[in-house]
């Protein structure tokens, strides 16, 4: 649902802000300040909601409270935590350089894992919506690999555009110049 979207969402954002920088950040900051305050408020939400959501274990559906809450308060509530500080700091401090805390994000990846094992668990029995969800698994999967390569392969082209490694033929070599 809407975590999942907002996971992807930040997942994108850690991208767009390694390769860009400051005039993403700029433009980002001017025009989706709002959509990212909702972001913060729907994530705390989710953290004083989490201890109330019953969870699988060995098979069996635990809605027992106190294991819940147990459960969740053992390893999840810090990764949600550090899940709401990466995004909410760099909001408060209003600076690029802060925005490297957000790299923290990635710990959101466990909870997108468990996101994608509950779907696994209830489509098991519906082979042809079990075998579109995978599928669709690997196109997302396959859609992040080529943005954050593409990203890498661009940060590296620009490293060496702006020291001017090849002297006076830097710009004809580099493909950041030419494609």
């Amino acid at each position: 649902g809407l975590l999942t979207v907002i996971i992807i969402y930040y997942i994108i954002e850690v991208g767009l802000l390694l390769g860009f920088g400051d005039s993403f950040w700029s433009d980002e900051y001017s025009t989706l300040l709002g959509l990212q305050i909702f972001f913060v408020v729907v994530l705390t939400v989710d953290i004083l909601i989490s201890p109330l959501k019953a969870f699988y274990s060995e098979g069996l559906l635990v809605k027992n409270v106190g294991l819940i809450i147990a459960q969740y308060t053992a390893f999840e509530v810090y990764l949600d935590l550090l899940g709401v500080i990466a995004i909410a700091l760099p909001l408060i401090i209003k600076d690029v350089e802060s925005n490297w805390i957000i790299v923290l994000w990635f710990l959101k990846l466990y909870s997108m894992s468990r996101i994608n094992e509950e779907f696994q668990r209830m489509t098991q029995l519906y082979i042809v919506r079990n075998t579109a969800f995978l599928v669709i698994k690997l196109v997302i999967y396959s859609v992040f690999y080529a943005h954050f390569m593409g990203i890498l392969f661009y940060l590296v082209s620009l490293a060496l555009y702006n020291r001017n490694y090849y002297g006076p033929n830097t710009p004809n070599i580099l493909w950041i110049t030419n494609s």
